[in-house]
């Protein structure tokens, strides 16, 4: 028998155990795994829930550091959290029904981790077959104290990707800002081009911040409808009566000073 049938016998202990209890309950949850992901969180982070009793999810988490610790752990990441990353992959290769897309769940988690440890054991028996080694779970820690090392061994690796992720944000910060500040820095002794903006398009901008019809406008303004749409097309020109109208108009509106000025 080799190790992943080994894990997914385990697991499906634990689903039977689940369903059985769960069953009782109205209206039955099983339990489920949360998950989010960052930059930071290449593996995501996960949180169990839904669970029936804390033994139930205490032994399910032992199951799943073990089989995350069997895929293969790469450095900084957390064996349980690695198992479930993988899960996921592998559930969403197979359109699997225990995906939750949109509230970002795993449903059914002792049932789900079970199908993928038989996926695994099948790949195992053909490479075995095939002439290559199968993964081989690693020896379990013996002692608390051997525990504890490979804890604070794991937690110092994370510590170290992550200062590196945060280096590498800020780096990238830094050139960023590097980029953008000699972009708005004209060369030397090159003419600085202002561009003015026309009464026309103030006063379409200045219509769009506040959200008004033109009918509105021209009600407030205290002008014919058409009279304000020549003045937004820029077919007539504005008088200054009309400009302090505008003026006064947007500055009640916007409850800010506002000032349209004409091009020279």
């Amino acid at each position: 028998m080799d190790s992943w049938q080994e894990l997914h016998e385990h697991f499906l202990a634990l689903a039977t155990e689940e369903d059985r209890l769960v069953r009782q309950t109205a209206p039955p949850q099983w339990m489920c795994a949360l998950y989010e992901y960052n930059d930071a969180l290449p593996y995501g982070r996960w949180t169990i829930a839904r669970f029936i009793s804390e033994s139930l999810c205490e032994r399910f988490e032992m199951r799943a550091t073990q089989a995350g610790i069997a895929l293969g752990l790469p450095t900084g990441a957390k064996p349980m959290d690695y198992w479930l990353h993988r899960l996921l992959e592998y559930l969403r290769d197979n359109n699997s029904q225990y995906i939750r897309g949109s509230q970002r769940l795993i449903d059914h988690l002792c049932e789900a981790s079970a199908n993928y440890c038989a996926r695994l054991s099948v790949e195992a028996l053909e490479a075995e077959h095939a002439g290559t080694a199968p993964i081989q779970l690693p020896k379990a820690p013996s002692t608390i104290a051997e525990y504890v090392q490979i804890q604070q061994r794991q937690r110092e690796a994370r510590l170290v990707a992550e200062a590196k992720v945060e280096a590498r944000k800020k780096f990238a910060a830094e050139q960023e800002l590097e980029r953008l500040r000699a972009a708005s820095t004209p060369p030397v002794g090159s003419p600085i081009t202002v561009v003015q903006e026309s009464v026309a398009s103030q006063l379409n901008r200045l219509r769009d911040e506040c959200g008004i019809s033109i009918e509105e406008l021209a009600y407030q303004v205290g002008l014919h409808a058409r009279s304000v749409q020549r003045h937004l097309a820029s077919e007539t020109a504005v008088r200054s009566t009309h400009l302090s109208a505008y003026n006064r108009v947007f500055s009640k509106l916007l409850k800010r000073n506002i000032v349209i000025r004409k091009m020279p």
